[in-house]
C-alpha cells in the first residue's frame, strides 16, 4: 500500500475517486464570480484532462454526487439561450461525453447577491434543486435567517415535484452521502459553527439540526409527504444553544459531536450502520477553540484533543489512550492514515501516521489540501 505525496496549488479544493480517474476540483476567481475546473487526474500514465473547459461552471451553483460510486461527473452553470435558467449537465467517463440533461427556467431569477443554490444528484435522472434565501438581519456581519425551497426534477420524464417535507423546507439540507448503492447518510439544518451565514445565540433564526441513516427510495418517496422526514433512523438532533459538528463517515460508522458552548461540553455519537450499535464519548471543557474531533480509523471510532504540547487519540472502544507529542492538530484521515499538522522553525509541517500501530509513515512540509484511496493507493495533495 504507497502514499503518494502531490504538491499542488491552493485552489484544489476537493479530491475523489471515480471509476478509473480521481477528480480534482479547481476553485478560480474571486466571491461570486468564482468557477471551478473539474480534472481527471490518470493515476496511471500521469496525465490529467479538463471536462467541459469552455462551459462555465460557477462556484454558487455546486453538484453533490449522491449515488454510489458513479462513473458520471455532474455540474451546473447558466443557459447560453437564459440567463434565469440553470443548465444541468452530465458527463460519462465511460462514452467520454458531455450532455446537457435538462435546463430548469425561473430558477436563477428570483436569486439575491447572497442566495445560494445547491443540486443533490439521486440518480443519472433525478435532481434535488435547493434554493437557500438569505434574509440579511445584521447589515454589518451580513448574516441573518434561511429559508428554503425545493424541488424534485426527473429530467427524463420532465416532472417536477415541489417538496412539502416540513423537516426540509424548514430547516434545509445540509449532507447527503451515499453509504451503499441503496442506504444514504442526511444531515438536515445547518449550524452557525459550520456556516458564516447564521448568527449564534437568535433563537428565531436557528434551524433544526438532524442526522438520519436511511435508504435513498424512502428520501426520493418522502420529499412531497407533509410529514417530517418518516422512515428514517434519527442519529441525532440540536437546536439553539446546541449545535452539530464534525459530521463524517468511516468503515461502517457515522460520526458527529453535538456541542453545548454554555454548558463548555459535548457529545460524540458513532452510529455502526451494518450492526445498528451506537457509540458515545462525553468531553468536558469544551467550547468553540477547542472542540474535540472524532474519527474512524482500523474500523475503530476514536477521538482526539489537543492538549498544550500533544494530540491525545482516544479509542472509544477501550479507553486506551496514545499521545502524539509537538502536533498541533488532524489535518484529515484518509482510510487507516491519520494527518497531522504542527509548525516547526516557522514552517508548516505534515506528518501522516498509519494504524493500527500508529507508526510514522512521512513528514513533509506544507499544508495539507486533500486526498483520497483509490485501488489501495493513497493520493494525498498538498500546498507549500
Amino acid at each position: 500500500m504507497n502514499i503518494n505525496l502531490i504538491r499542488e496549488n491552493k485552489n484544489l479544493i476537493s479530491a475523489e475517486e471515480c471509476g478509473q480517474f480521481i477528480l480534482e476540483t479547481y476553485l478560480e476567481g474571486k466571491q461570486d464570480r468564482s468557477m471551478l475546473r473539474l480534472i481527471l487526474f490518470d493515476p496511471a500514465d500521469n496525465s490529467r484532462k479538463e471536462i467541459a473547459p469552455s462551459i462555465k461552471k460557477y462556484e454558487r451553483l455546486p453538484v453533490i454526487n449522491c449515488i454510489w460510486q458513479s462513473e458520471d461527473v455532474f455540474f451546473a452553470s447558466v443557459s447560453v439561450e437564459n440567463d434565469n435558467a440553470l443548465a444541468l449537465y452530465r458527463y460519462s467517463i465511460q462514452d467520454d461525453k458531455t450532455d446537457r440533461v435538462a435546463v430548469l427556467g425561473d430558477i436563477l431569477s428570483p436569486m439575491q447577491h447572497c442566495d445560494r443554490i445547491k443540486i443533490f444528484v439521486l440518480d443519472r435522472s433525478l435532481f434535488l434543486i435547493q434554493v437557500e434565501m438569505l434574509e440579511i438581519r445584521d447589515i454589518e456581519t451580513g448574516k441573518g435567517k434561511l429559508t428554503f425551497r425545493q424541488k424534485l426534477v426527473n429530467t427524463d420524464t420532465g416532472e417536477e415535484v415541489a417538496a412539502a417535507d416540513p423537516n426540509l423546507v424548514n430547516n434545509g439540507v445540509d449532507v447527503l452521502k451515499a453509504l451503499s448503492p441503496t442506504h444514504i447518510m442526511m444531515k438536515t439544518g445547518y449550524s452557525y459553527l459550520e456556516d458564516e451565514r447564521l448568527r449564534p445565540g437568535v433563537a428565531e433564526e436557528a434551524l433544526i439540526e438532524s442526522v438520519y441513516y436511511g435508504t435513498i427510495s424512502q428520501f426520493v418517496t418522502s420529499i412531497g409527504m407533509e410529514t417530517s422526514t418518516t422512515g428514517y433512523t434519527m442519529l441525532g438532533t440540536a437546536y439553539h444553544e446546541k449545535n452539530i459538528f464534525g459530521l463524517g463517515t468511516g468503515g461502517d460508522y457515522i460520526y458527529f459531536s453535538i456541542m453545548e458552548p454554555q454548558a463548555s461540553s459535548s457529545e460524540t455519537i458513532y452510529y455502526n450502520y451494518k450492526t445498528d450499535e451506537t457509540l458515545r464519548a462525553h468531553s468536558i471543557e469544551i467550547d468553540e477553540s477547542n472542540s474535540v474531533a472524532a474519527f474512524v480509523a482500523y474500523d475503530i471510532p476514536f477521538i482526539s484533543q489537543n492538549l498544550s504540547d500533544s494530540i491525545e487519540l482516544i479509542n472509544i472502544r477501550t479507553s486506551m489512550t496514545d499521545s502524539l507529542f509537538f502536533e498541533e492538530g488532524i489535518s484529515g484521515v484518509l482510510g487507516n492514515l491519520v494527518i497531522l499538522h504542527s509548525r516547526k522553525r516557522h514552517h508548516e509541517y505534515i506528518r501522516g501516521y498509519m494504524f493500527p500501530k500508529l507508526e510514522l509513515n512521512f513528514e513533509q512540509k506544507g499544508r495539507y489540501i486533500t486526498g483520497c484511496i483509490k485501488d489501495k493507493e493513497y493520493y494525498v495533495y498538498y500546498h507549500s
